[in-house]
Parts: C-alpha cells; structure tokens; sequence
C-alpha cells in the first residue's frame, strides 16, 4: 500500500505536473493507494468550483480504482468530496476510514481536541447547510475565498504548535477501539511513534516538499518513506 499526503497539487504551487507523473508511476505498481488529504490545494467538490485539475484527477482515480484499492479521506483543503465524487473511489471519506486490518487513515487536522475554534469552524463549513449554500447562491464564492483564506491562516501557524498530547490521547481513543496502527498527514514532517504493544502512529510527510510517499509491504506497521521516483514497479 501506498500512503500519500498533502501534495497541494495546483497551478500556483507549480507542481501539476509532477503530480500526474507521480500518478503514472503509481499506476505502474501494484500498491494500493491511500491519499490521506491535501492532495489537491483547494477543492470544493460542486459544480461552478471544479476544474480541469479536479476531472483528470477523478478520472485517474476511477480508472485505477477498477484495478486496486484507492481510498481518499478529506483533509481541510477538501469540501464534500465524499458526497460529491465517492462512487469513483473504493473509499472516501469526510473524517477518517478504518480497514479490515484495522488501520486508521486520517487526515489530522482533527486530532487536537484543545483547538474547539478551528473544529467548530470546521463543522460549519463543512456543515450541508454550507453545502446548499455554496449551490444556490450568488455570493457563494466569497463564501469559498473566505474559507480558502483561513485556512492558509491556519496553515501558516501549525508549525509552530505540534499537538504532541493532543495526538497521543486520539490515538489512545482508536487503540481503545481496537485500532492497530493510524496513519496521517497535515503536520508535513514525518513522524513515527511506535508502541511498546506493536501499535503504530505514524505521519506521513507532505508530498509537495519532496515528492516522498509511505509504502506499506508484508506484516509491518511502519511504512517506508521513499521518493515516489523510486517506487518499485514490475
């Protein structure tokens, strides 16, 4: 499997294209693919806000979806992609998704439970009401620039405020559930936390800084972190 995070994928950060060839080397392998969240760098996925951008990528993600697992869990750069796009996934999700084997994927921008601003303001935008909003309109898309604003805001700060707590207690929550591992993205730098019972909780780091990806293979929990250049293919 392959765990990918926060590409940020767009025009303005200049790396679209990498972004489909990383695509093309994933379709070679045979990894499942999760994408974690972030992947796009702004995506309300509704008609009037979708973009040649977001077609190729669902048009990939169907494809590929026919001949592998391809799972997406919405970061806090995606809005409704679940309710919108899931039927060209094997999963999609708002929040996070749990598998057969019991791992956990989630974006991570829900994990510190102290932050109740940002996770009220998170259940507002994402809310159906902000949905029919943002369909029937007029001034809709000034909702979106102003979502789109804060969080870049937010996205300037969290740096420098690594919910190292935080995190453990939510972890704590999903082992109690019988989780076995949790893997993220959101914080950008890559971390591995590893339980003295086996269990894992791991971030995957962002893809836009240097294209690397996590590759999960045989029974570990830890997956290796490697530039998608040099995924193995047949």
């Amino acid at each position: 499997m392959i765990l990918i995070a926060d590409c940020h994928a767009s025009a303005r950060h200049d790396n679209e294209d990498e972004f489909f060839a990383c695509l093309e080397r994933l379709a070679q392998t045979r990894h499942d693919v999760v994408f974690l969240g972030d992947i796009l760098d702004f995506w309300i996925a509704l008609p009037g806000y979708e973009h040649e951008l977001h077609r190729r990528f669902l048009s990939w993600c169907q494809a590929e979806s026919q001949r592998r697992t391809v799972g997406f869990v919405e970061g806090n750069h995606e809005f409704f992609l679940a309710h919108s796009h899931g039927a060209a996934f094997s999963f999609c999700s708002a929040d996070e998704h749990v598998d057969a084997a019991g791992r956990l994927f989630v974006h991570g921008d829900t994990v510190n439970a102290a932050d109740r601003g940002y996770l009220r303001f998170r259940r507002v935008v994402k809310c159906p009401l902000i949905r029919w909003l943002e369909e029937h309109t007029p001034g809709a898309t000034a909702i979106a620039r102003m979502i789109k604003r804060r969080f870049e805001v937010r996205g300037r700060q969290w740096p420098r405020h690594f919910p190292e707590a935080q995190l453990d207690a939510y972890a704590q929550g999903w082992f109690d559930r019988g989780v076995q591992a949790l893997y993220l993205g959101h914080f950008h730098q890559g971390r591995v936390i590893e339980r003295p019972d086996g269990r894992v909780v791991q971030i995957i780091p962002a893809w836009q800084h240097d294209g690397l990806v996590g590759v999960l293979d045989g029974p570990g929990r830890v997956a290796e972190i490697r530039p998608w250049r040099e995924l193995p293919v047949p």
